[in-house]
């Protein structure tokens, strides 16, 4: 399966951002959308794929607002995306499970702190 090696090249790009990150943090955002397509890509399934699209709408309208930690949120995404592609290539299952899981909650806490600072701001 191709997708192996595109985990290893994907892994690199995280690494020379990871490196770089202090003048480069906004370039994550395609590097982000890479790396959940993917990860969705092993599904074989269109819906997952489209809704990407949808999610990552969703995700990065509500974080043009709130910049004030972008570069922090940033960081943690490639740390946790690293985390995960590692454990993806050495198929380690329960690894990347817990990863995955990780990396979930960390967006699930993000998102919230960013509904709640748009909400402050609106009233």
């Amino acid at each position: 399966d191709p997708r192996w090696l595109q985990a290893k090249t994907m892994l690199e790009r995280h690494r020379l951002l990871r490196d770089n990150i202090g003048n480069s943090f906004r370039m994550f955002s395609q590097l982000d959308r890479d790396f959940h397509s993917l990860l969705l890509s092993a599904a074989d399934n269109i819906f997952f794929d489209q809704s990407l699209e949808i999610i990552s709408v969703i995700f990065h309208f509500h974080y043009q607002w709130d910049e004030s930690d972008l570069k922090q949120r940033n960081i943690i995404a490639v740390d946790e995306h690293m985390t995960i592609l590692s454990a993806l290539i050495c198929r380690s299952d329960l690894d990347a499970t817990l990863a995955l899981r990780n990396h979930l909650n960390s967006a699930k806490q993000s998102m919230i702190r960013s509904i709640n600072e748009n909400t402050r701001y609106a009233h």
